[in-house]
């Protein structure tokens, strides 16, 4: 992939979803609802689609068809237990990161450098968020995560 497609891959999805995720939520906040939905719906349904839009031309024009076999290099099978080696300690240092460390330097960071924003921009992911919510938005919430940031963000971010 040439340097202007993979700038481009990486630019175009990040200034269409800023003003896509300021609209959701705004107008979810103004519903009730929080703001991490109005995320997972723009990554569903912008960032994905906008990477798959640019890939796209670029598959054609290499395989000659619209297929990833061969066009990437790095897309090699891995072996099992590379995913085991290096998986399981990105895993732990992940959730010692999230929930560990960033409720300590959350706050500072977030009240000082961002405190210019306005209060439904920013998303809040702490316990008083969640206990808020319903069942049923936390079940929407899941599908939406699983579906949409994990599965699809996840292999179109591979590719």
């Amino acid at each position: 992939m040439r340097a202007r497609n993979a700038a481009l891959l990486q630019v175009i999805p990040g200034f269409a979803s800023l003003p896509v995720y300021a609209l959701l939520a705004f107008l979810l906040a103004q519903r009730g609802l929080p703001n991490i939905f109005a995320l997972t719906l723009v990554i569903l349904f912008v960032e994905v689609p906008l990477c798959w839009l640019i890939m796209l031309p670029y598959v054609r024009a290499e395989a000659g068809r619209f297929t990833f076999a061969n066009v990437f290099p790095w897309s090699k099978r891995v072996p099992w237990w590379q995913y085991l080696s290096i998986g399981a300690p990105l895993i732990f240092f992940s959730l010692f990161m999230i929930a560990g460390l960033a409720p300590h330097i959350e706050p500072p960071i977030g009240d000082t450098l961002f405190a210019w924003l306005p209060e439904w921009f920013v998303i809040r992911a702490d316990k008083n968020t969640f206990a808020s919510m319903t069942t049923e938005m936390l079940l929407v919430l899941w599908v939406l995560m699983l579906g949409g940031v994990v599965i699809a963000g996840g292999i179109t971010q591979e590719l």
